[in-house]
């Protein structure tokens, strides 16, 4: 199949639903936001992005119109409030966006780190229903590295993925990756290409533009 371009954008040959997954400091949204600029049509959904929404506040200065602006900062939460009020409701979000974007006949790109959702059954009991009466190629980019990459990468921007703060010593990292390992094994059920982020970019391009194209 010939890859084809409009201007310095890849057109994908149908509408083509694109999963990114990989925990926290993998380079997942850097590289999902550099793709996106590069796929013609695509429409990258970040899930941090809808957390940040459903976690804004207002000021005492925010009456009336200004009540939308949500100008106050970023509500601190416990995990008993991010897990009923934002966590499922941010996944929830992320799909009835994608499947806006692919009844438009464009690729919508879900940027989360699903590394419990995939053990979990997630994606064949939730998404591939949803999707399976809309025309479209299913994707998946899974990113990683190796663990003293993804510790230095956190630490770099004292870093927080899905309401989990810092990871200070040995056993807490123990503990997150044992919870959202950077390959699940059950990953492997599904079709997919894992892609080395301490690759850089443009090394790793031919490799995802072939897969998505295929």
């Amino acid at each position: 199949m010939t890859t084809q371009y409009r201007g310095q954008k890849l057109i994908l040959p149908e509408p083509t639903l694109i999963i990114g997954s990989g925990i926290g400091g993998t380079g997942k949204t850097t590289y999902l936001s550099h793709i996106a600029h590069r796929v013609h049509d695509a429409f990258h959904i970040d899930k941090d992005d809808i957390n940040n929404a459903l976690l804004a506040t207002h000021t005492d200065a925010d009456n009336g119109v200004f009540q939308y602006r949500f100008s106050g900062p970023k509500k601190e939460t416990d995990y008993e409030y991010f897990g009923k009020h934002v966590k499922f409701q941010s996944y929830h979000a992320m799909l009835l966006l994608a499947a806006h974007v692919l009844q438009n006949g464009q690729h919508p790109m879900l940027d989360a780190p699903y590394a419990k959702e995939i053990p979990m059954g997630y994606f064949d009991h939730v998404v591939f229903p949803l999707f399976q009466n809309f025309p479209h190629k299913t994707k998946w980019l899974h990113f990683w590295a190796d663990e003293e990459t993804i510790k230095a990468r956190r630490r770099a921007r004292n870093a927080r993925q899905d309401n989990v703060p810092e990871l200070k010593c040995d056993q807490e990292w123990a503990k997150y990756l044992a919870a959202q390992p950077i390959l699940p094994s059950a990953l492997e059920r599904y079709n997919h290409l894992k892609v080395d982020t301490r690759v850089p970019l443009e090394e790793n391009l031919d490799r995802i533009v072939a897969y998505l194209c295929a």
